[in-house]
C-alpha cells in the first residue's frame, strides 16, 4: 500500500495537468499486473516451490531497483529540466 500511494503522488506530480489520467493509468495498469500475476503465481508455485520462487522475485525486485536508482543518477537532472520546461 506504501507503493501505491508514492507512485499516486508521482503521477499526479508528472501530469499536473491531467493527474486524474494519470491516477486512472496507475490503477489500470495495478490491475492489470494483479491479474497476470494472479494468472501466473499458483503454475510457478507448483512447478519450483515457494522458496525459488521468492528468491527469483527478491532477485529481480533488486536488479530492477538498482537500475532505477542508477537512471535516476544518470539522467534525473535532465528528466527534471524536461519537465520544467513542458510545464
Amino acid at each position: 500500500m506504501i507503493l501505491f500511494g508514492l507512485v499516486t503522488t508521482m503521477c499526479t506530480e508528472l501530469l499536473p495537468k491531467r493527474p486524474a489520467s494519470g491516477v486512472a493509468l496507475n490503477s489500470m495498469g495495478r490491475n492489470i499486473f494483479a491479474c497476470l500475476g494472479f494468472a501466473i503465481a499458483q503454475p510457478l508455485i507448483n512447478g519450483i516451490g515457494n522458496g525459488w520462487l521468492f528468491t527469483a522475485a527478491g532477485l529481480a525486485m533488486l536488479v530492477t531497483g538498482l537500475a532505477s536508482v542508477m537512471a535516476l543518477q544518470r539522467h534525473g537532472s535532465k528528466w527534471r529540466e524536461k519537465l520544467e520546461q513542458r510545464a
